[in-house]
């Protein structure tokens, strides 16, 4: 039995790095809002989020581990590629946890009402996506405290929670469970001009996407633009930082 959660454990971290990058990409379709991911089995939950520091080389490898297939529910649809990535996952933790993937999808119309009909269903899966605008004030006391469990199977990610002081603010009537991570996916400046509505087409070069690289080259753009059409308003510019403030729970 021990074997078998510190099994759990080692791989849940692993698959959570993953679903850190999965969830980035849902919040591009849920107008920014923070989510999270969590995986159900039965009995207590275990709640954590990724960083790309809690890799599979900080768990301590004390044996070689039994073959294992998590079974992960994300909330969105099956993105291209999907498999392949996992499958290249399978391939880089092979030496390490052993695991396979067992990688499933709910629509987010859904989500909520789906993911709390199979916790409580019996359906023995490992690790689901959550977040508090979907199932997670429900589903909380599902989740296994993991403070202990980090320092020691996440070193190298709980060595950056102290130097951030972050512990404390994880920490929830004194347990942890859910491990937070950043993940910038996109930072830059962009614009975005409708070239038709704004009466410009025909009068300004319409230049390439991606073209524009520099201040420089984006200042001259407008310069341009604004002598086209002097009365319509500037072309919209600013920051996009797709930036993941999210916890993963996990239910082992």
């Amino acid at each position: 039995m021990k074997k078998r959660t510190v099994r759990l454990t080692g791989a849940v971290l692993s698959a959570l790095m993953l679903g850190g990058s999965l969830a980035a990409c849902s919040k591009d379709n849920n107008n920014g809002n923070a989510a999270s991911s969590s995986a159900p089995s039965q009995g207590s939950s275990a709640s954590a989020s990724a960083s790309p520091s809690a890799s599979p080389s900080s768990s301590p490898a004390a044996e070689k581990l039994d073959p294992v297939t998590l079974k992960i529910y994300f909330a969105g649809d099956k993105r291209p590629a999907t498999d392949e990535v996992w499958k290249a996952v399978e391939e880089k933790v092979k030496d390490t946890l052993n695991a396979k993937f067992e990688i499933n999808f709910i629509p987010f119309n859904d989500y909520a009402t789906k993911i709390k009909l199979l916790a409580t269903s019996g359906d023995n899966y490992d690790l689901n996506f959550d977040a508090d605008w979907l199932a997670y004030p429900q589903m909380v006391n599902n989740y296994l405290d993991i403070k202990d469990l980090l320092p020691k199977f996440a070193p190298n990610y709980y060595q950056q929670l102290q130097d951030r002081n972050m512990v404390d603010s994880i920490t929830s009537g004194g347990k942890i469970t859910a491990m937070p991570w950043t993940q910038i996916t996109n930072d830059h400046a962009f614009v975005s001009v409708d070239f038709k509505k704004s009466g410009l087409e025909g009068k300004v070069a319409q230049p390439a996407n991606g073209s524009i690289k520099t201040v420089e080259e984006l200042d001259a753009f407008l310069q341009e633009a604004k002598k086209g059409r002097a009365e319509q308003p500037h072309p919209r510019v600013g920051r996009r930082p797709d930036l993941q403030q999210d916890p993963l729970h996990a239910r082992a």
